[in-house]
């Protein structure tokens, strides 16, 4: 709201009370989507990156066109569409975020935090590389090969975000240092992006008041 230049008001309050319940559906779906892969005996790493893709179209299509019903509101010029367009901007805006977090933040969460007694786990696929005579094919290989190996060296990324962990909570004063260190970060980045109050949004004023005032004795 703050890049937009907008302010937290009724209007904008409005709009995202009404984006509460369409933030979660991204994020539900992938989620499902997870947990089905790890029911078939995926592992976590494999589960999560699989049906983020998987459904990544879907979700898109889907947040475009919730996207695309309130962006004609912002074309409006009257008064009804300055009264309005705080609440597209408002929905607009955590549509589009919770998007962004379904297809990240989700599927990492899912990886490190979930957890399916599925089938028997599918056996780790080992890196492949190879060459072939068609163009096409041997392209398709090479965007195989990254793409497994980018998977690879995601499932030993848990690692070393272990090791990191275990040296940061390894003295008391690491911990303390952390934490103040995430307080003071957190109260700058509110005092910093909070957006200023107001009552109504600011509309159209484009008015000119002009006030005379003669000297006394004329009529």
């Amino acid at each position: 709201m703050v890049a937009l230049g907008r302010t937290i008001n009724v209007i904008s309050l409005a709009g995202i009370a009404f984006a509460v319940g369409m933030v979660v559906d991204n994020s539900i779906v992938v989620l499902e989507n997870i947990y089905r892969h790890m029911e078939m005996g995926k592992s976590k790493i494999n589960a999560a990156l699989d049906g983020a893709v998987e459904v990544s179209g879907a979700v898109l299509a889907s947040t475009l066109t919730t996207l695309l019903v309130f962006i004609p509101i912002l074309l409006i010029r009257e008064v009804s569409g300055q009264l309005l367009r705080d609440i597209a901007l408002a929905i607009i805006a955590a549509v589009g975020l919770s998007y962004i977090v379904s297809i990240t933040v989700v599927p990492s969460g899912a990886a490190l935090f979930l957890n399916v007694n599925g089938k028997k786990r599918l056996k780790q696929e080992k890196i492949q590389t190879g060459k072939t005579a068609d163009a096409s094919t041997g392209k398709l290989a090479g965007i195989i090969h990254s793409f497994r190996t980018a998977r690879y060296y995601l499932s030993n990324f848990p690692q070393y975000l272990y090791k990191l962990v275990y040296w940061l909570n390894g003295s008391m004063m690491r911990r303390v240092l952390i934490i103040s260190v995430f307080i003071m970060v957190t109260f700058l980045g509110i005092i910093v992006t909070i957006p200023p109050m107001d009552y109504l949004p600011y509309g159209n004023r484009n008015l000119t008041f002009g006030l005379m005032i003669p000297p006394p004795g004329y009529n």
